[in-house]
């Protein structure tokens, strides 16, 4: 099993633009994880562990997601 993905990975499999996890890692509040190497501009990625920490708290099961609306 991975320990990362790159930032454009998790695009394609979420199928949302690159443009999106910027604007979520961009929040003030739960940004999304995504780090880069110190120095570094480009090729960010997110440790797997984080993201899925993360997902679990910036999401809703099936069954609740009316309720969020």
């Amino acid at each position: 099993m991975p320990t990362y993905m790159t930032a454009p990975e998790l695009a394609s499999q979420w199928g949302v633009k690159l443009a999106h996890l910027y604007e979520l890692a961009s929040r003030s509040i739960d940004p999304l994880p995504l780090r880069y190497e110190r120095g570094k501009t480009r090729s960010g990625f997110l440790i797997i562990e984080e993201l899925n920490d993360w997902i679990a708290r910036n999401t809703v099961l099936y069954s609740e997601r009316k309720e969020h609306v």
